[in-house]
């Protein structure tokens, strides 16, 4: 089993860096304190074995948030975006592995417990080789 996680966040990095920039303060592995909203940060991601007798690869849930404080309409607005940006041409990848498969598994807004920021959740199930 490969375990190529950061790969995968790099190529979103870039993807969501170009496209989604002027909608966001910032794209954030670890958000630091007081960030200004609205800004975009990833969740946990999990990893499993996706090997074939041709080929080792990972089957990869990958979590992004999104956080607001202007309600669920810019929430809402920026997470269209997200997948707009992802699902339009193929991730690129570096550290020599390809990206067989990128697909929205889950969607969601919630209220956080502040009771004034929503909380936007994609999760994605991207599958990767290694070439």
């Amino acid at each position: 089993m490969i375990v190529s996680m950061w790969d995968i966040q790099v190529a979103i990095d870039d993807r969501l860096y170009n496209d989604i920039s002027e909608m966001v303060t910032g794209v954030h592995d670890d958000p630091p304190d007081g960030a200004e909203f609205p800004y975009v940060s990833y969740g946990p991601p999990t990893s499993v074995p996706f090997d074939t007798k041709l080929s080792d690869g990972a089957d990869t849930t990958f979590q992004i948030d999104i956080w607001s404080q202007n309600g669920t309409a810019e929430t809402s607005d920026i997470m269209n975006a997200i997948q707009e940006s992802l699902q339009s041409e193929p991730l690129p990848m570096s550290g020599g592995f390809s990206m067989y498969m990128n697909r929205l598994e889950y969607a969601d807004i919630i209220d956080d417990q502040d009771g004034k920021t929503k909380h936007g959740v994609l999760q994605y199930r991207i599958i990767i080789e290694k070439e």
